[in-house]
């Protein structure tokens, strides 16, 4: 199969789109006291997938047309995706300190959900950027 720059975006946007869910899911689950089906591995595995996803999907398409999907509109919004998302994670730490305080939520708790929501809004804001870009 032959990638074309446009195949290996399109892989970038829903490999990634599909982890950030995946991650905002069990976030979400994770502070609600709900189980997920899948364990709690699931979210890394799904990350590592997009990542090999991505990765193939540039190898089978060579070098020239990996170079080209990661032009420079794809680093800007890289760039902008992570600026976002640092703020998002300052928000979400510091918000979930408030519960933890009240002894309302245990401080791992909060943790692990602050973290898989951080995740999660890098994944899905670098998605949603990545496609209003193209």
């Amino acid at each position: 199969m032959d990638m074309t720059v446009d195949k290996i975006v399109t892989v970038r946007i829903a490999s990634m789109g599909a982890a950030g869910l995946i991650c905002l899911a069990y976030g979400l689950a994770l502070l609600s006291g709900e189980r997920l089906p899948g364990g709690t591995w699931l979210p890394g595995v799904a990350g590592l997938s997009a990542a090999a996803l991505v990765f193939l999907a540039s190898w089978a398409g060579g070098r020239q047309r990996a170079r080209a999907a990661a032009d420079e509109t794809y680093r800007q919004d890289w760039r902008r995706a992570q600026q976002h998302s640092y703020w998002v994670a300052l928000a979400l730490f510091s918000t979930l300190t408030i519960p933890v305080a009240f002894d309302m939520i245990p401080g791992a708790m909060a943790l692990g959900a602050g973290g898989l929501l951080s995740a999660a809004a890098l994944l899905l804001l670098s998605a949603i950027y990545d496609f209003r870009g193209r």
